[in-house]
């Protein structure tokens, strides 16, 4: 399925679907998310797989997991996390790359 959510939004448990957050999208320590992401910024510190697109920043924070292909024009990844993914660190992403 997919989820569309406004403003701030946490996710603790396990997704399997597509998310998409016009804000700030945090997955919590234990969390696990398998499918296409969407975020202004978006935190990790559970599991992330699949495609990830932030239009601001993708932090990666200690003990989290990222897999598949990530963009965002920023990424900040702490020691201790695990990035596992294609890598588009641009300012704008381009149109071939895909999201």
């Amino acid at each position: 399925g997919q989820l569309v959510f406004s403003g701030p939004t946490i996710v603790s448990g396990h997704v399997k679907g597509d998310i998409a957050a016009d804000g700030l999208l945090i997955v919590e320590a234990g969390a696990i998310v398998e499918g296409h992401v969407t975020g202004t910024a978006i935190v990790v510190k559970g599991t992330l797989m699949g495609t990830i697109s932030a239009s601001e920043i993708i932090e990666a924070f200690a003990g989290c997991r990222i897999e598949g292909r990530a963009y965002a024009p920023s990424m900040r990844v702490d020691g201790g996390a695990t990035v596992l993914a294609d890598l588009m660190i641009a300012p704008v992403r381009p149109a071939d790359w895909g999201a």
